[in-house]
């Protein structure tokens, strides 16, 4: 009888954890998704939106900064599968255009009345947001 408790309480511990898992991994995929999408439709806007107020050099990212990372619409990208695990993202980011490659990424994600917001992003050890 007491392996039954602990059985079922260890079920509904991983039941409650695996559905608040899976909401927040939606959204994060989703901020992800559109990430992806502001840098291959050249969006700035768009782009700034995916960014959390506190990330780095928020304020200061000019759309020359972005228009450089795109190479002015030529680059593309496209982020693997995402393995989220609390608020840290990780996947590979194939990027095509100029110059073709694959790079290991990362993402710390923060969460804003609701809504999850990429505060850093790396491609290994650079950060992207402030590349130049």
């Amino acid at each position: 009888m007491k392996n039954l408790k602990y059985v079922l309480i260890l079920f509904l511990v991983a039941n409650v954890f695996s559905c608040f898992s899976d909401e927040s991994s939606v959204d994060i995929q989703a901020r992800i998704d559109a990430l992806e999408e502001a840098i291959n439709s050249n969006d700035y806007d768009a782009f700034r939106d995916c960014f959390d107020e506190t990330a780095v050099n928020f304020d200061t990212y000019t759309s020359s900064m972005f228009y450089s990372l795109t190479d002015n619409g030529l680059t593309n990208y496209s982020f693997g599968t995402l393995v989220i695990i609390g608020n840290s993202v990780s996947c590979t980011a194939t990027i095509t255009g100029a110059t073709n490659s694959v790079e290991t990424t990362t993402f710390i994600m923060i969460e804003r009345n609701g809504d999850y917001y990429i505060q850093e992003w790396k491609e290994g050890s650079t950060l992207m947001f402030d590349k130049k």
